[in-house]
């Protein structure tokens, strides 16, 4: 048994420093604070980890992995299951450690040293009997082939007593990450990745919750290497949360829903916004976490949680969890950072919700697509935000001037709030030479970082581009989280963020457009930029620039022509990514045409420009 008071003592000088980030009143916590330390009616950290949360007769049980002190994963940390009980969600009970692995029988399938792992505990109502199950690796096996372990209890506090396992999956390898979904008609589905191909798979259990009941069926539409699934069923309509593999690392959230258990599932990307500033982390990352369970809130309409856990390997204990407020306004889960949150969440009002729309956009907008470009139906898509650039004032609701200082080999380059400017109908780049010295030039830029970063949808913007000269204009995109940073953001793909580029003319009669994702150093930097070749582009005033982003493929447009397609899955971003529109100027160089120092016009003075009409995004509103 362990010491509590010992425990109490080592985790309050090692957590001391942040027990002060979760707010309490007289009785006890009144908020959730998503990834701070959580700790239960003992002053204890919550040690529950990867687990899920049972309703049972007016209270919440929460079982999960209980860790032991002082191990790391490599050096056997799994002890059993742990409970927590709560009548209110954010104040838990110490139930103890309700199955315990065996400290002193080496051969018991659950001796000490085994992995045990993902607890989901589901209450049989013919046997009135709780049913916990888990996954199971033999002491000294692995993590090559796996075991779900079923323990069984009459109340839901345990103690629970082991009672078999079986190998999921259908496969002699088992399985993987799991969830146990029980449907309306109380039959219970083990939905789950198969060992060893990766393939996401469903079966039946039997009436008792036991074993497998026929042939699992392989999870149409879901991607290989999906892990850590969550189900739930909503207004007749399967919602899954899972994750990427990476091991403990975190990456991309997956959602899929399907209007039958066993499929076929729709993917719609990753449901997450929002940044943990705790850990720094973003959407990219899943905020640092992986999610674990979904939880219905009872005597609530439509009040959902999504559970995740931040995992830590060389310390296992020291895990955190991610609770957060899912929204189904839109009938899609979307999940929104909050530093800190309770349960009014489920009551405010969506209509509060600021709309990033410009009033004095056209009440018909619809992107610019050609009839031989592939045109989509009409009223398939409805417009998310805009800018019509008509106030002579710019909306520091949607963007962010920048003050920045950019050194190249032979110039400096300054953007500041006096190289753009809103007017006329438009929003102006301006180019000039600057009063500092000889090798100092400005050129503005502005974004929408912080503000407004979509996942998915068409972009498009109306805009006149400057003819380079030694400088260019460029409407791109960067992920809002650390998906372009290394070394976190290096994983051989661009699904974690990548810089989009949408247009950027640096050459005359031509423009590049494409992505650089996994940082910009060498040799970790991949990019796959293509020039557009587009006689007369700088002898008429505007040109419409889109970008058409789904889960599965990117189009990019020039007066509503499809110039370019990429459907390659490594390729497609799924996280958010903010707009960018900046202007640069360039010295000696190999990627611009021309010489900022040798551009006689602004040698002398002049000021050049580029101007934007408007910038519109539309969401996709009749994808599945």
């Amino acid at each position: 048994m362990i010491d509590k008071q010992r425990q109490m003592r080592k985790w309050f000088i090692y957590f001391g420093f942040l027990f002060l980030s979760i707010t309490t009143n007289a009785q006890g916590l009144i908020n959730i604070t998503p990834a701070k330390v959580w700790l239960d009616n003992n002053g204890v950290p919550i040690n529950a980890h990867g687990g899920g949360v049972v309703f049972f007769e007016g209270t919440y049980y929460w079982y999960g992995e209980h860790k032991l002190e002082g191990k790391s994963e490599a050096q056997f940390a799994d002890g059993g299951i742990h409970c927590y009980s709560s009548r209110d969600l954010i104040n838990w009970k110490d139930e103890g450690v309700v199955l315990s692995v065996d400290y002193k029988d080496s051969t018991n399938d659950l001796a000490y040293g085994c992995i045990l792992e993902r607890p989901k505990v589901v209450y049989n109502k013919k046997n009135k009997e709780f049913v916990a199950f888990f996954k199971l690796y033999f002491r000294g096996v692995g993590y090559e082939t796996s075991n779900v372990g079923v323990a069984v209890s009459k109340k839901p506090n345990g103690p629970f007593t082991y009672h078999h396992k079986f190998h999921g999956g259908g496969s002699p390898k088992g399985s993987g990450d799991f969830s146990m979904f029980r449907d309306d008609d109380g039959r219970l589905y083990h939905l789950t990745v198969r060992k060893p191909d990766k393939a996401f798979v469903i079966g039946k259990l039997d009436s008792d919750y036991y074993y497998p009941e026929g042939d699992y069926q392989v999870g149409k539409g879901i991607e290989l290497h999906t892990e850590a699934p969550a189900v739930i069923k909503r207004k007749g309509v399967y919602h899954m949360l899972g994750s990427g593999s990476s091991g403990w690392k975190p990456n991309v959230a997956r959602y899929y829903t399907a209007n039958s258990i066993l499929g076929e599932w729709t993917y719609h990307g990753n449901p997450c916004n929002g940044y943990n500033n705790v850990d720094s982390l973003g959407v990219e990352k899943t905020y640092g976490g992986q999610s674990s369970y979904i939880l219905q809130v009872q005597g609530k309409d439509d009040a959902y949680i999504a559970l995740f856990d931040i995992w830590k390997p060389e310390n296992p204990i020291t895990g955190r969890y991610i609770w957060l407020p899912i929204d189904f306004s839109s009938g899609k889960m979307v999940i929104n950072w909050r530093d800190t949150w309770n349960f009014a969440a489920f009551s405010e009002k969506k209509s509060e919700k600021r709309s990033f729309v410009d009033p004095q956009s056209p009440k018909d907008a619809a992107p610019f697509m050609l009839p031989d470009s592939d045109n989509l139906l009409a009223g398939k898509w409805t417009l998310d935000f805009s800018d019509e650039f008509n106030d002579n004032i710019i909306d520091t609701n949607k963007w962010t001037v920048e003050n920045t200082t950019r050194k190249r080999v032979d110039i400096t380059l300054f953007a500041d709030d006096k190289q753009v400017e809103e007017r006329n109908g438009n929003m102006f780049i301006y180019y000039r030479k600057s009063t500092i010295n000889d090798t100092a030039y400005n050129a503005g830029r502005f974004n929408s970082k912080g503000k407004y970063a979509p996942t998915y949808g068409f972009l498009e913007c109306r805009m006149h581009i400057v003819k380079p000269n030694g400088h260019q204009m460029a409407f791109w995109m960067m992920p809002e989280g650390s998906g372009m940073k290394a070394p976190e953001g290096v994983d051989g793909t661009a699904n974690d963020g990548a810089e989009i580029d949408i247009m950027e003319g640096n050459k005359s009669n031509a423009y590049s457009n494409g992505l650089h994702w996994d940082g910009y150093a060498k040799p970790a930097h991949k990019s796959n930029g293509a020039l557009m070749k587009t006689p007369g582009i700088h002898d008429q005033e505007y040109h419409v620039y889109g970008f058409e982003w789904t889960p599965t493929y990117l189009k990019f447009y020039y007066d509503g022509k499809v110039v370019r397609v990429m459907d390659d899955p490594k390729l497609i971003p799924q996280v958010a990514h903010f707009i960018y529109f900046s202007g640069s100027c360039f010295g000696e160089n190999n990627w611009v045409d021309g010489d900022i120092r040798k551009n006689e016009f602004i040698q002398k003075g002049g000021v050049d420009k580029s101007y934007i009409d408007y910038v519109r995004v539309y969401k996709n509103t009749t994808e599945k």
